[in-house]
């Protein structure tokens, strides 16, 4: 999939999540990326004490669940 142009609709969908660090809430900048993930709208979520990530749509189209291992 080709980056998005800003510009036309078809490539308008993307499945990059920038991942930021920031000492506070107003300061996340683009200086400040840690990473970029192939997902689409994710969501961290707990379960008795493993975490799972999602993500809307890709790689297949639905929900897909991920466990994240912390290394």
């Amino acid at each position: 999939m080709e980056d998005w142009d800003h510009k036309t609709v078809s490539q308008a969908y993307q499945h990059k999540t920038l991942v930021f660090a920031a000492g506070n809430v107003n300061g996340f900048t683009f200086q400040n990326v840690l990473t970029v993930i192939d997902a689409h709208a994710p969501e961290i979520i707990q379960n008795n004490g493993q975490y799972f990530i999602s993500s809307a749509e890709w790689p297949e189209r639905g929900i897909n669940i991920v466990k994240l291992i912390f290394a």
